[in-house]
Protein backbone atom coordinates (compact mmCIF):
# COMPACT_ATOMS: atom_id res chain seq x y z
CA UNK A 1 0.00 0.00 0.00
CA UNK A 2 1.36 3.44 -0.88
CA UNK A 3 1.61 6.28 1.61
CA UNK A 4 -1.24 8.15 -0.08
CA UNK A 5 -3.55 5.17 0.30
CA UNK A 6 -2.59 4.88 3.96
CA UNK A 7 -3.51 8.54 4.57
CA UNK A 8 -6.82 8.19 2.77
CA UNK A 9 -7.63 4.99 4.64
CA UNK A 10 -6.84 6.56 8.01
CA UNK A 11 -9.16 9.51 7.41
CA UNK A 12 -9.10 12.77 9.27
CA UNK A 13 -7.40 12.78 12.66
CA UNK A 14 -9.83 13.26 15.55
CA UNK A 15 -8.73 15.89 18.09
CA UNK A 16 -8.27 14.55 21.60
CA UNK A 17 -9.85 17.59 23.27
CA UNK A 18 -12.50 20.14 22.43
CA UNK A 19 -11.36 22.88 20.04
CA UNK A 20 -10.53 26.10 21.85
CA UNK A 21 -12.14 29.40 20.99
CA UNK A 22 -9.98 32.00 19.32
CA UNK A 23 -8.58 34.49 21.88
CA UNK A 24 -10.68 37.42 20.60
CA UNK A 25 -13.96 35.50 20.87
CA UNK A 26 -14.02 34.60 24.55
CA UNK A 27 -16.97 35.24 26.83
CA UNK A 28 -16.89 38.06 29.33
CA UNK A 29 -16.88 36.91 32.92
CA UNK A 30 -16.74 38.51 36.32
CA UNK A 31 -15.37 42.06 36.42
CA UNK A 32 -15.12 42.30 32.62
CA UNK A 33 -18.83 41.64 32.28
CA UNK A 34 -19.64 44.21 34.98
CA UNK A 35 -17.51 46.86 33.24
CA UNK A 36 -19.18 46.10 29.93
CA UNK A 37 -22.61 46.60 31.50
CA UNK A 38 -21.41 49.80 33.23
CA UNK A 39 -20.36 51.27 29.88
CA UNK A 40 -23.49 50.18 28.00
CA UNK A 41 -26.11 51.30 30.57
CA UNK A 42 -25.62 55.08 30.10
CA UNK A 43 -25.91 54.69 26.33
CA UNK A 44 -29.14 52.71 26.71
CA UNK A 45 -30.53 55.24 29.20
CA UNK A 46 -29.83 58.20 26.87
CA UNK A 47 -31.32 56.30 23.94
CA UNK A 48 -34.48 55.57 25.89
CA UNK A 49 -34.88 59.12 27.22
CA UNK A 50 -34.12 61.07 24.05
CA UNK A 51 -35.28 58.71 21.27
CA UNK A 52 -37.69 56.01 22.37
CA UNK A 53 -39.78 58.04 24.84
CA UNK A 54 -40.40 61.06 22.52
CA UNK A 55 -41.18 58.76 19.61
CA UNK A 56 -43.63 56.80 21.75
CA UNK A 57 -45.28 60.01 22.97
CA UNK A 58 -45.61 61.26 19.39
CA UNK A 59 -47.29 58.03 18.32
CA UNK A 60 -49.60 58.14 21.33
CA UNK A 61 -50.57 61.76 20.66
CA UNK A 62 -51.03 61.12 16.93
CA UNK A 63 -53.51 58.37 17.70
CA UNK A 64 -55.98 60.85 19.26
CA UNK A 65 -57.63 63.11 16.64
CA UNK A 66 -59.16 65.27 19.36
CA UNK A 67 -55.68 66.59 20.19
CA UNK A 68 -55.35 68.07 16.69
CA UNK A 69 -58.63 69.98 17.06
CA UNK A 70 -57.54 71.21 20.48
CA UNK A 71 -54.19 72.37 19.10
CA UNK A 72 -55.69 74.30 16.19
CA UNK A 73 -58.26 75.95 18.47
CA UNK A 74 -55.49 77.21 20.80
CA UNK A 75 -54.71 80.87 20.10
CA UNK A 76 -51.07 80.64 21.18
CA UNK A 77 -50.46 77.92 18.55
CA UNK A 78 -51.69 80.17 15.76
CA UNK A 79 -49.55 83.05 17.04
CA UNK A 80 -46.46 80.84 17.20
CA UNK A 81 -47.17 79.40 13.75
CA UNK A 82 -47.38 82.89 12.25
CA UNK A 83 -44.29 84.16 14.08
CA UNK A 84 -41.98 81.25 13.18
CA UNK A 85 -41.32 82.25 9.53
CA UNK A 86 -40.77 85.87 10.58
CA UNK A 87 -38.19 84.83 13.19
CA UNK A 88 -36.45 82.62 10.67
CA UNK A 89 -36.33 85.41 8.08
CA UNK A 90 -34.96 87.92 10.61
CA UNK A 91 -32.19 85.51 11.63
CA UNK A 92 -31.21 84.96 8.01
CA UNK A 93 -31.10 88.70 7.30
CA UNK A 94 -29.00 89.24 10.44
CA UNK A 95 -26.56 86.57 9.32
CA UNK A 96 -26.23 88.25 5.92
CA UNK A 97 -25.53 91.66 7.50
CA UNK A 98 -22.86 90.15 9.76
CA UNK A 99 -21.17 88.50 6.80
CA UNK A 100 -21.81 84.93 7.93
Amino acid sequence: MSSMQQVLAAGRPVPAERPRRPPGRRRLRGPDFRWAIAFVLPYVAVLLVFVVYPFGCALWMASKPSLYAELIADRSYLTAKAAAPLRSASRKSGAIKNGE
